[in-house]
């Protein structure tokens, strides 16, 4: 059949062209990757660490499509090694959902100042927001924002945290108009003069006006992350710090807000490090935590390690990449879920080697971010490879991997590399957007990475000379579950059986979607929810949660993860409800 294709397409040019792709993507599943393209953003940087955790570096804007904005830390060939005198932050901004990019200014923008690990996002008018640690202004190393007065302008007002406040996350509330206008945490000193993490409420978007600082149980040295729902829940996820919860090493907790962080809910164990018993299997939360929200679901990605309650990790150890929802099944701290391990990544455990100047573990620093359908979670974290470089210390080279969730968050798609092939390249500290905007029949995600023909940071391994890390904006296009196959108007609700069944592993299910039904109205249109249950009524997946136009609908579902058995799949719109039963024999 495709070589009939293609002899009609020498016959009759354009017009079979397009019959082509549709002919293909009619053979895609969910979830397969349609297109990625690779962006290089601004000039090569010896200063190659991003975060000391998971960054937070790239950020679309949910009130204006078009608007991307990024933030990097650059230092020049030649800027002396552990000083890195002329670092600075640069900021960028895209008007094209990053298909070009203009640098707009360095931040701080006077004489360099020694700024690392920044961060950024928007407040609610899309004016760009942009955290870093640096001396500008002072004497002493500090943590920074610095609010844009426009968006995309550059105009960047600077407020000053604490001397001695580092590793800066931070999330705006809801609306510049509340009295709240953004959640802060930071690394400083306690009263015993210990490195401990503190929360703060920035009262003002022009000037130093705080609520003061609060003290967290929250791990030191980017251990935390901070996000931000749709309805304005604002949830905090971190590694417990031991010195304040003694015998809790290698443990995640999690807290929320409702109302706009002036309180948090007592923090919550939603996972337990195992480092002693029968089931201990010495893997415990390292820096890499990464917090969302779908569907107004707090979803928490976070990096377990090998490593021992001194902190030593062992880089060729077993890793995982978990998942925590408050939807998920069972009870706290036991209901997460595995992403990545070595079951489903490749694990070239004889050719990784045995330390690791940056402290990384075979899995490390996930990042996630939600569609704007705001039924799926992206995740992307670095997995070393069987490839080593380095003229001094010896280390793996990376590559970025993705993958994606739906609630209630139950599974998740086999992890797919998306660094390019060809020559060897380390690639390192994905980022993603918090949100991510939509183009049927496809999900796009926007991904930050550094690449670099060196292995490991330089900042951590001056032996093996200057890096040349470049960042590299990542665009990803990934098939929906979902085709609208007809658009004519229906004279009403109808679900099909799927087809083929049995089926192994993939099926389709086919629905039709009508007006003429309460409570859509005529030429209305209606919440549409698809889900699969198992056989004991325990929601499994949701395959559609969005609003549908009416016409004919068809749906893939790939039970891969899925022991073989009866399943039932139910369709809800409105009033309307429907279910019919699917067998998956493997």
């Amino acid at each position: 059949m495709l070589n009939e294709v293609k002899s009609l397409c020498f016959l009759s040019g354009k017009k079979i062209l397009l019959f082509i792709i549709l002919f293909y993507n009619a053979n895609f599943i969910e979830g397969q990757i349609w297109n990625i393209t690779y962006t290089p953003v601004g000039n090569p940087t010896i200063y190659d660490m991003v975060s000391l955790g998971s960054p937070q570096v790239v950020y679309q804007d949910p009130t204006m499509y078009n608007y991307i904005h990024l933030v990097l830390v650059y230092a020049p060939a030649g800027d002396p090694w552990g000083t890195f005198p002329n670092r600075r932050t640069k900021y960028y901004h895209s008007t094209n959902k990053g298909l070009s990019w203009s640098f707009i200014t360095d931040l701080p923008n006077t004489s360099p100042t020694n700024s690392a690990f920044a961060s950024i996002t928007t407040t609610s008018d899309g004016c760009a927001i942009v955290s870093n640690t640096s001396y500008y202004g002072t004497n002493n190393t500090r943590g920074q924002l610095f609010v844009d007065v426009f968006p995309g302008l550059g105009g960047f007002t600077r407020i000053f945290l604490d001397t001695g406040t580092t590793y800066v996350k931070w999330v705006s509330t809801q609306s510049i108009t509340f009295t709240n206008k953004a959640i802060i945490l930071a690394t400083k000193r306690d009263n015993n003069s210990n490195p401990a993490v503190y929360k703060n409420i920035l009262l003002s978007l022009t000037n130093q006006n705080f609520s003061g600082w609060s003290q967290t149980d929250a791990a030191p040295f980017d251990c935390y992350s901070i996000a931000k729902s749709i309805s304005g829940k604002i949830g905090i996820v971190y590694r417990v710090n031991e010195n304040y919860q003694p015998g809790q090493y290698g443990c995640v907790y999690f807290m929320e807000s409702t109302d706009n962080g002036t309180s948090f809910s007592i923090p919550l164990k939603i996972y337990q490090a195992k480092f002693t018993g029968g089931n201990a299997d010495s893997l415990g939360a390292n820096k890499g935590l990464s917090l969302a929200y779908c569907q107004d679901i707090p979803v928490a990605v976070f990096e377990l390690v090998k490593q021992n309650t001194s902190g030593i990790i062992y880089p060729a150890g077993n890793a995982k990449i978990m998942c925590w929802a408050s939807t998920l099944p069972g009870s706290d701290p036991e209901r997460c879920v595995k992403i990545a391990d070595t079951s489903n990544i490749p694990y070239p455990r004889d050719s990784l080697s045995k330390t690791d100047p940056d402290n990384y573990g075979f899995l490390s620093r996930p990042v996630a971010g939600a569609s704007s359908t705001n039924n799926a979670l992206f995740v992307a974290f670095q997995v070393k490879t069987g490839r080593k470089g380095g003229i001094h210390d010896t280390v793996n080279f990376k590559k970025i991997y993705f993958t994606y969730g739906k609630p209630p968050f139950v599974s998740w798609r086999t992890p797919v590399n998306i660094s390019p092939a060809g020559s060897l390249t380390d690639w390192s500290y994905p980022s993603i957007s918090p949100w991510n905007d939509y183009a049927y029949p496809y999900f796009l995600c926007y991904v930050t990475a550094l690449s670099d023909s060196i292995p490991g940071t330089y900042v951590n391994s001056q032996q093996n000379g200057e890096s040349q890390a470049r960042m590299n904006f990542i665009k990803l296009s990934i098939l929906t579950n979902i085709n609208q196959i007809n658009t004519e108007i229906p004279e009403d609700f109808i679900l099909y059986q799927n087809y083929p069944n049995p089926f192994n592993p993939v099926t389709k299910i086919k629905f039709e979607i009508s007006p003429f039904y309460p409570p859509l109205g005529k030429g209305g249109n209606g919440g549409v929810s698809l889900k699969i249950f198992d056989i004991l009524g325990k929601e499994i997946t949701t395959l559609v949660n969005e609003q549908l136009s009416p016409g004919t609908y068809e749906v893939t579902f790939d039970g891969s993860n899925l022991p073989s058995g009866i399943y039932f799949y139910q369709l809800r719109c409105g009033e309307y409800m429907e279910t019919k039963k699917l067998v998956f024999l493997k």
